[in-house]
């Protein structure tokens, strides 16, 4: 016989898988990189994505028009999203996961702010 805390622990597992499922088929991803979200609002610049595969691991750089959000709201949301997806924040706009790190960096070019996702090895 099932216990109640075992259907309890089971019930929230349940939940929550579900729920981390229903929000990854909601996500828009960068084109560049599938593994990486884009935050709603942005708009990838896909001309200006860089990607480099070599043995050691690859190297991306991903560009985004913020579209007038600001930095801080950016930030917001990859502080929040990127752990859903295996990256752990390791200092202010750095993640890192499975041998690799994701720097965030935001600059204005032409009056238009935008932010720039680098992933490479670490």
């Amino acid at each position: 016989m099932i216990s109640a805390m075992r259907i309890f622990i089971l019930t929230g597992l349940v939940l929550a898988l579900g729920g981390m499922e229903s929000f990854a088929q909601d996500v828009q991803f960068f084109e560049g990189l599938q593994d990486v979200p884009l935050m709603p609002g942005l708009t990838e610049h896909t001309g200006d994505t860089l990607f480099y595969d070599k043995p050691g691991g690859r190297v991306v750089e991903l560009v985004a028009d913020m579209d007038g959000f600001s930095q801080e709201a950016v930030q917001e949301y990859y502080l929040s999203a990127l752990p859903q997806f295996g990256w752990k924040n390791t200092a202010p706009n750095s993640f890192s996961r499975q041998g690799e790190s994701l720097e965030l960096a935001f600059e204005a070019d032409e009056g238009v702010n935008l932010l720039r996702v680098l992933v490479q090895p670490r």
